[in-house]
């Protein structure tokens, strides 16, 4: 199996590995998309018991966007999103981008991330910090304190750690709620922690990267749950209904959780022993539907339909409100095209043909909003 690794320059490298992962973000406008695939296996775990009942108003969608323009907010709405969603590159201004998101009648998260070279520089914690903390003041709704920092393409080798994120987290939780409104009320943006890459390639937590379930529990015993809102996640390998536990193309017998959607959402509630939600920063299912074949390493994504990737993400909106253990879901993505090798229009719910089957199942669970 093959570690792929691509991006808007179309660069690649090939490793060995142990599990899968797909993750998606922008630097100065360029989509990544990073790939790890193969198998591992890993003891089950005690989960917390689902919590059943009415539904809770706090749960919120939204979607990433690509055309600022918002073209597709009216639809949008009609699916029950409330958010858009955008990353943003150390040192961006994101104002534009704000503005645009509150003059259509959204709220806005933003990913907020730079090289990884930043972490060993002088005053890395504080510059970021007082970065985010200029986002909050623009109006930035939520923003997630970097991107994926348990793996050496967003953080630097050698000093992979939870600690040291967790320590980067509260400089910049403390700063972003620092910020005051012009009602001189104290800044509600929302404080994401980052969400790992789910992966168990590593076969643990190292200083050259870490498995994403050690990464979590290596936040919570660093005291992370003090200096965020939300525990941020990432789900864009699935390929199964969000409650399955087997089945996956690329884990017939559901040998780690980062394929399926309810799974990995109780193994990061469990660790933090129900005290913090999730965020899900990216969740989506790339349909193979009415667009050109996929690579070879989305070969899992292949029998994927318009149909299912609508079913899937309403099932995981539903999951997500019925348990009350996720309260957002930012959908990878809404209008993204293809991008070189990387098949961002299969995950886009506006199709080719400019239908949108996911938005009228999200509407029929959550209405217009």
């Amino acid at each position: 199996m093959k570690r792929q690794l691509f991006t808007a320059v179309c660069f690649a490298m090939t490793i060995t590995v142990l599990v899968s992962f797909f993750t998606f973000g922008q630097i100065n406008g360029n989509s990544i998309v990073h790939q790890v695939q193969a198998t591992s296996t890993l003891e089950p775990r005690v989960y917390l018991p689902l919590v059943l009942g009415n539904y809770p108003s706090s749960f919120e969608l939204g979607g990433w966007v690509k055309d600022w323009d918002l073209p597709y907010a009216s639809r949008m709405h009609y699916a029950g999103m409330n958010w858009v969603k955008s990353s943003v590159y150390y040192p961006q201004d994101a104002s534009s981008i704000i503005a645009a998101a509150h003059n259509n009648g959204f709220k806005i998260q933003l990913d907020a991330y730079g090289a990884s070279s930043m972490v060993t520089q002088p005053n890395f914690e504080q510059d970021y910090a007082n970065w985010v903390s200029s986002l909050a003041m623009a109006g930035a709704d939520a923003i997630e304190v970097w991107n994926e920092p348990n793996i050496d393409r967003n953080w630097a080798t050698g000093y992979i750690s939870p600690t040291l994120y967790t320590s980067l987290l509260c400089t910049s939780y403390n700063a972003i709620k620092a910020v005051y409104s012009d009602t001189l009320v104290i800044s509600d943006t929302l404080v994401i922690s980052a969400a790992p890459a789910p992966t168990g390639y590593f076969g643990g937590c190292t200083s050259n990267g870490c498995d994403d379930l050690p990464w979590i529990e290596g936040l919570y015993a660093a005291g992370a749950g003090d200096c965020m809102d939300y525990i941020g996640a990432h789900h864009n390998s699935g390929a199964t209904s969000p409650s399955a536990r087997s089945g996956h193309p690329a884990d017939p017998d559901g040998t780690h959780h980062s394929w399926y959607f309810l799974w990995q959402t109780e193994e990061y509630y469990e660790v933090f022993q129900g005290t913090k939600p999730l965020f899900y920063t990216a969740l989506g299912y790339a349909s193979q539907e009415g667009v050109p074949p996929f690579p070879e390493w989305f070969s899992w994504a292949s029998g994927i339909t318009n149909a299912q990737q609508a079913a899937w993400l309403t099932e995981a909106a539903e999951l997500s409100i019925s348990t009350r253990m996720v309260h957002y879901i930012m959908i990878w993505n809404i209008d993204f095209p293809r991008y070189g090798y990387d098949p961002q229009d299969g995950y886009a719910i506006i199709r080719p043909d400019d239908s949108c089957p996911a938005c009228e199942a999200l509407h029929n669970l959550l209405g217009s909003r």
